[in-house]
């Protein structure tokens, strides 16, 4: 039974702390999703901010405009110079590496939310399973606890009883012993009063020597 104690109290500071560590994962999984929620506005702003400005270099007669952002947007093959238009011209139509969707990035945030918020449910998942999984354990040691403290317990009844009914056969044996003492010390009592009796007639008779044996007038006291 110590053994069993052993193991449950093991099993009950695992559940514990795994209980502790589920908690902290979710804490961390649902502050991640209040940061991205709470900054979700803001991520779709600047997305259409950026939106905005591409469209207006793709309508823009500036050259300025169109150095300005040549540094990082390719305006055409590297084997090729990209054409310069002379003053008051339009510019040429960018390539197709300055199409832009201002729309594309809108769900992004919208995705990862999901997904931690699937984590999170998860999680929450698995410690009410721990939870459940603990609580039938504790059950069933609770259970076998009882079974045998309640096994002792009858065991040691009938040990008590065995004990008591030694104890009493003992004390009846020692009454008869004593009852067979007293009766013993009670008949040699007895022969000796006899014995006395016979030799007194004895020698009232002056023949001591018709006595009858100690055996005799024991047996013969019997008829008187």
């Amino acid at each position: 039974m110590a053994e069993a104690k052993e193991q449950r109290d093991q099993e009950e500071k695992e559940f514990q702390q795994s209980q502790v560590d589920d908690q902290n994962a979710i804490d961390i999984v649902n502050k991640a999703i209040t940061v991205l929620k709470d900054n979700q506005k803001a991520m779709q702003d600047e997305n259409e901010k950026f939106g905005a400005t591409v469209e207006n270099l793709k309508s823009s007669t500036n050259e300025e405009d169109v150095k300005s952002v040549t540094g990082f947007v390719q305006v055409g093959s590297f084997d090729e110079a990209a054409p310069v238009p002379k003053a008051g011209e339009k510019l040429p139509p960018p390539p197709p590496t300055m199409e832009y969707d201002e729309g594309s990035h809108d769900g992004e945030g919208k995705g990862v939310v999901a997904v931690l918020t699937m984590i999170a449910q998860d999680i929450e998942k698995d410690k009410a399973q721990s939870f459940e999984d603990n609580k039938q354990a504790k059950a069933e040691y609770e259970e076998n606890k009882a079974q045998q403290e309640k096994a002792r317990a009858e065991q040691s009844t009938l040990a008590d009883n065995a004990s008591r009914e030694a104890d009493l056969a003992m004390a009846e044996a020692g009454k008869q012993a004593a009852s067979i003492s007293t009766d013993k010390a009670q008949l040699e009592q007895t022969r000796a009063n006899l014995e006395t009796k016979w030799e007194g007639k004895g020698k009232g008779k002056g023949k001591a020597g018709n006595a009858p044996p100690a055996g005799a007038a024991f047996a013969g006291a019997a008829f008187e």
